[in-house]
């Protein structure tokens, strides 16, 4: 049952530094793209 639980856990952080690290990457080319469309 321990050895489980660090499984979740080691999954867990993995999944959570991969979907932070995703988000993170589509807010910057988000921003570059609003960036480098000309205002209006």
């Amino acid at each position: 049952m321990a050895r489980n639980k660090k499984i979740v856990t080691l999954f867990y952080s993995f999944w959570v530094k991969n979907t932070s690290t995703w988000l993170l990457d589509n807010h910057v080319k988000v921003f570059l793209i609003i960036l480098s469309k000309p205002l209006y």
